[in-house]
């Protein structure tokens, strides 16, 4: 059994990272006209280590930093061994964005959000990631999510965890029926 790729994805929004931040809230981007969400991190790019991680945005408009976190990465890598991971009672989801340092290569990701305005469920999200770590060397990540309280979420913030700055890169979303 292989998996299906959505065919009646609908753009929604996107955002144009063109200046220098270490945060980027993309908010008011769940309705409950969907029930799956891909974000689509294209292009992302740094002068310098810069780890991109996602935190929930409530209903409220408030960023959700507590320690309600969880996941369970796979590692890829061209040039050594493949690893996994695996983290809970953390306060963001982490590396949706592989390190994007040194343009031109970049960091392509895409994360997919499921039921994230359902206030009766945890919400859970995946991700495939490829970045470059600084050299021509090819990662590869596989992450599943879940935020373990059930309440509903109309956005998520970007940001890095050592505070630099991502200065180039695209984020679509989109919404979809699964």
């Amino acid at each position: 059994m292989t998996a299906k790729e959505p065919f009646n994805l609908k753009f929604l929004s996107k955002t144009d990272i063109t200046g220098s931040a270490s945060t980027f809230n993309i908010d008011n981007i769940f309705t409950t006209e969907f029930n799956t969400y891909r974000i689509v991190f294209s292009g992302m790019t740094s002068n310098v280590i810069c780890f991109g991680n996602v935190r929930l945005i409530d209903s409220s408009g408030n960023v959700k930093s507590d320690t309600k976190y969880d996941h369970a990465e796979l590692t890829m890598k061209e040039n050594g061994s493949f690893g996994n991971q695996k983290g809970s009672f953390g306060t963001s989801w982490q590396e949706v964005v592989g390190d994007p340092e040194v343009a031109p290569q970049g960091s392509v990701s895409h994360m997919d959000i499921f039921d994230p305005m359902n206030s009766g469920a945890f919400t859970f999200a995946k991700v495939r990631s490829n970045h470059s770590q600084g050299t021509a060397v090819l990662r590869t990540f596989a992450s599943a999510y879940v935020y373990r309280l059930a309440e509903a979420h109309r956005g998520i913030q970007l940001f890095d965890t050592l505070s630099n700055n991502f200065v180039g890169g695209r984020i679509s979303v989109f919404g979809y029926i699964s």
